[in-house]
C-alpha cells in the first residue's frame, strides 16, 4: 500500500533502577537545630525500608512504628557522602544512586550519634509495576 510504513515486531525493554531503600530529608539549619544534629549539611534518614538494601547494611532510620511523615523524629543516621561523593541534599543522593546499577556496592559515609561510620551497601532493584 503506497504511503504505509511497515512496522516490525515491538521490542519491549525494561528499565532497571538501583534502589537504596530509604526516605530522607535534606538537612538545613532549622532541622539540624531541632534534631540537635552535629552537622548542618547532609541527608537525614527518616525511614529505612524493612528488608531493603540499606536495612541489610545496618542504616538506621528515625521513623518509629506508627509515626507520621509530617513529624521528623530524632534518632536517624545522617548520610554525608557515598563513595567519594559529598552528599549535601536528598537530590544529590538520588542522583548518585541513579547512576548505579542493582548489585553495585557503595560505601555510605554516615554520622550516627556524633560518630562517623562507613556502611557498605549492595544496591537493590526497584520492583517493576
Amino acid at each position: 500500500m503506497p504511503g504505509s510504513i511497515a512496522q516490525g515486531p515491538r521490542i519491549q525493554q525494561t528499565i532497571v533502577h538501583a534502589r537504596l531503600g530509604v526516605s530522607t530529608q535534606t538537612i538545613n539549619k532549622d532541622l539540624a537545630q531541632s534534631l540537635d544534629l552535629s552537622v548542618s549539611e547532609g541527608v537525614y534518614v527518616v525511614q529505612v525500608d524493612p528488608g531493603g538494601p540499606a536495612a541489610q547494611a545496618g542504616l538506621v532510620g528515625a521513623e518509629p512504628p506508627g509515626a507520621t511523615v509530617l513529624d521528623i523524629p530524632p534518632g536517624g543516621d545522617v548520610i554525608t557522602g557515598v563513595d567519594s561523593q559529598t552528599i549535601k541534599t536528598s537530590d544529590d543522593l538520588i542522583s548518585y544512586i541513579d547512576s548505579k546499577s542493582p548489585g553495585d556496592k557503595v560505601t555510605l559515609h554516615v554520622i550516627r550519634g556524633g560518630d562517623k561510620i562507613d556502611l557498605d551497601v549492595t544496591l537493590g532493584e526497584w520492583p517493576n509495576p
